[in-house]
């Protein structure tokens, strides 16, 4: 088995390919202890990994707990066959397998650091309409604000899933983006917008990034439905 890493910001990458068995768990096992201390999201590239035995499913767990408390951790990449091991020993459950449906869904880890892998999937789906620059600014300022609450809240102090949802209607042309969590109920809409005629002294701090959505999406609704939280936003393009 080969490994190869790179820490980029906060997010430290490890990219395996070939088999991880018995005898090349203690090789991947002596990489973990040496993650930096300033990493804070693990991410395990599984893309050239052929095969995974129960030592490998270990370390994964071992290496889960270990970010728990920092940003998470995170698969992708994954085969067929080793999603089908994760299936059978419950170990999808457990963890976070970064895999796209369709072409137009995302279900990620809802950490802060992945704001900006949510925000890239999303804007590509953009580019590719052709989407003005203003919506598209005002598209990456929602995802910020509300990936940025679940990663936040959602599933506090813990981490979770997240699924980001991408779909385009026309007549007239419009993107919906759903964002789903399994987290604690929250309607972030039920909140009374701020009063902007307060002078700085009388205002309350925070607020404004629902507000702000509400203000340059074109509808925006919430639901919460079959144990997830389920929000929408639109916008004409």
């Amino acid at each position: 088995m080969t490994i190869d890493k790179i820490l980029d910001g906060g997010t430290f990458t490890i990219a395996l390919a070939g088999r991880l068995d018995t005898s090349s768990a203690p090789q991947l096992e002596e990489e973990l202890k040496s993650i930096p201390e300033e990493a804070d999201r693990l991410v395990f590239d599984f893309t050239n990994l052929d095969y995974l035995s129960s030592a490998g499913l270990r370390l994964l767990l071992i290496a889960q707990k270990m970010f728990l408390k920092r940003g998470g951790m995170t698969v992708c990449g994954v085969n067929d066959d080793i999603l089908e091991i994760f299936s059978l020993t419950g170990f999808d459950d457990i963890l976070t397998i970064e895999k796209p449906s369709a072409g137009n869904e995302l279900t990620i880890e809802a950490t802060v650091p992945n704001i900006a892998v949510v925000t890239q999937f999303v804007d590509a789906q953009l580019e590719a309409l052709d989407c003005p620059m203003k919506a598209q600014t005002q598209i990456d300022i929602a995802i910020d604000e509300l990936f940025g609450n679940i990663a936040q809240y959602a599933y506090n102090p813990d981490t979770g899933p997240a699924t980001v949802r991408v779909e385009v209607e026309n007549d007239p042309m419009a993107v919906v983006i759903t964002f789903i969590d399994h987290g604690v109920p929250y309607d972030p809409l039920a909140a009374a917008d701020p009063d902007l005629t307060l002078s700085a002294e009388e205002r309350a701090v925070g607020g404004l990034g629902v507000f702000l959505v509400k203000k340059t999406m074109d509808d925006v609704t919430y639901e919460y439905k079959d144990g997830q939280n389920i929000l929408r936003i639109k916008k004409h393009i």
